[in-house]
């Protein structure tokens, strides 16, 4: 037997609440139409609800904002802007987490007035915890005497270790990576047996004259006549962390960089 169209706000009440959308709100205006307003984790939920409506013969408005709809929107807007490795993640109705080591500089600035402007984003928040994860992952290897001859690579939500090991030096990385592991279980991490970089121009403001052994310390003598020593800070915000004859380890953020040397 067919319903009355009097029976028409309990039984859309009934699909909403079938349908497990608590933050979708159902107001019947005058005319008899519906708004539909608010927020729904699916739109492939939302696309039911809407299909029922339609077989119903309702005539609707809908102002529903979706979850995943939204974190898709602001991942165009992070790769458009010149952020194509973070991941956006939704965190509640209106509100995004974002996985990315994002400074707050100039560019960072020209995107938060485009994500203000994405309909129904209320809130947004920067997760470094990558950041946080590559520098214990770093301080790490320092300690365990490993500087110098890995490489430390984020790729994603996992980190690369790159280096030629030999037998010891391969068991002090294991122990070091299980440790890392156990203290965050969460964390990925991949090891490759392969030999670092040699690209130091990315990092270094000139290309390197010199390793000069003194009696004040050692340091590296650029082509520009500038010294480089352990603790120096170069323009890109990487930092000179390990220097010898043949090596200079650069941290870059959550990246630590090998430059084989050759001043033996």
């Amino acid at each position: 037997q067919p319903e009355t169209v009097n029976d028409l706000p309990l039984r859309v009440k009934f699909l909403l609440d079938k349908s497990n959308i608590h933050y979708v709100r159902a107001q019947w205006k005058e005319d008899g139409s519906l708004q539909l307003s608010g927020y729904c984790s699916s739109s492939e939920q939302m696309q039911k609800v809407r299909a029922t409506l339609e077989s119903w013969g309702v005539m609707y408005r809908d102002g529903v904002i979706c979850d995943d709809l939204l974190v898709r929107e602001v991942q165009d807007v992070l790769i458009k802007m010149g952020y194509p490795h973070a991941e956006v993640s939704s965190e509640g109705p209106g509100s995004v987490l974002i996985h990315d080591d994002i400074q707050m500089d100039q560019q960072w600035r020209k995107v938060q007035p485009l994500l203000a402007d994405i309909p129904g984003l209320l809130h947004w928040q920067i997760s470094h915890s990558h950041q946080s994860q590559g520098d214990d992952i770093i301080s790490a290897i320092i300690e365990n005497g490993l500087v110098g001859l890995v490489n430390v690579t984020p790729m994603r939500r996992s980190f690369v270790i790159s280096g030629v090991l030999d037998e010891s030096h391969q068991r002090i990385l294991q122990e070091t990576l299980a440790a890392l592991k156990k203290k965050d279980p969460a964390l990925s991490l991949i090891y490759q047996d392969i030999a670092p970089s040699h690209d130091e121009s990315k990092y270094l403001p000139a290309p390197v004259a010199g390793f000069v052994q003194s009696r004040h310390g050692n340091y590296l003598l650029l082509t520009n006549k500038e010294r480089l020593r352990v603790g120096a800070l170069l323009p890109n915000g990487g930092e000179i962390v390990h220097l010898s004859a043949d090596v200079v380890t650069i941290k870059h953020y959550d990246t630590l960089i090998n430059y084989p040397l050759d001043f033996k």
